[in-house]
């Protein structure tokens, strides 16, 4: 039972070195998506008033003009998260500490052993939120499955189907992680909330910038809480980023088939 429990539970290994205090890190949290925003909103327009002129923002758009928007919605948003991340790996430098203590950007602890327990987690908690939703908001799963599948749908029609999936997959789950899980709950964890009281902040927040319904962001913040365990129990966030990847590649392949299932 002993050996058990330790397997489970581990010999956490987290520590908080980081020179960021807690309310600082918050609002930078914050500062990091607005600066998201406002560069994709400036490249994207940029770029469609360079390829199509101010008239389209007059309503004189045709069918190849749409593909287009989409082919560039989808390039800026790329552009977007790796401008961000720059951002965020620069700022994580700055106070006089270092990227990996900052960001929780450094080697893992049991690296193998916490990727298996994770997906087991991950596997737990698919099983326990579908049951959920399905049995209680359902009406809720079926309007957030709806939205994701014209998000996807418009993907899918793009000339660039590889970089959307490359923003799900890969950059959301890199920008997420080291914001929510590496710089925000590394410096609330140092404050008198502690490391568990800094989680449900930083998942709370997380989930709430999501823009899901209630259920659905309940999900998200218990998903978050999973993702600050394994952080603690590895002593960075490698191992959630790659949770965290792999939950948002499912969920990319199920909208995806089901997608191409509705058009045959």
């Amino acid at each position: 039972m002993e050996a058990a429990a330790k397997f489970f539970i581990g010999d956490f290994k987290f520590e908080a070195n980081t020179p960021w205090g807690g309310w600082a890190a918050f609002f930078m949290s914050i500062s990091f998506f607005v600066f998201q925003i406002v560069i994709t909103v400036a490249i994207g327009t940029g770029l469609v008033v360079a390829l199509h002129g101010v008239e389209v923002f007059q309503g004189n758009t045709s069918a190849s003009d749409v593909v287009s928007f989409i082919n560039i919605g989808i390039l800026t948003l790329l552009a977007g998260y790796i401008l961000t991340y720059g951002f965020i790996l620069f700022v994580g430098g700055l106070q006089g500490g270092t990227i990996g203590e900052a960001l929780l950007l450094k080697p893992s602890v049991n690296f193998g052993t916490n990727v298996v327990i994770g997906l087991v987690a991950l596997a737990l908690f698919f099983l326990a939120f579908s049951f959920v939703v399905s049995t209680f908001f359902a009406d809720d799963g079926v309007q957030s499955e709806a939205q994701m599948k014209e998000v996807f749908g418009l993907i899918g029609q793009s000339g660039f189907v590889w970089a959307g999936v490359a923003i799900i997959v890969v950059g959301a789950p890199f920008v997420e992680e080291t914001i929510f899980r590496g710089f925000l709950l590394a410096s609330l964890s140092k404050t008198r909330l502690g490391f568990w009281g800094g989680a449900v902040v930083s998942s709370a927040l997380w989930a709430s910038m999501h823009g899901y319904a209630a259920s659905m962001a309940g999900g998200l913040f218990v998903f978050g809480m999973l993702l600050s365990w394994m952080v603690r129990r590895t002593g960075s966030i490698w191992v959630s980023i790659l949770m965290h990847a792999i939950w948002n590649g499912g969920v990319t392949m199920a909208i995806f088939t089901a997608i191409k299932a509705v058009e045959v």
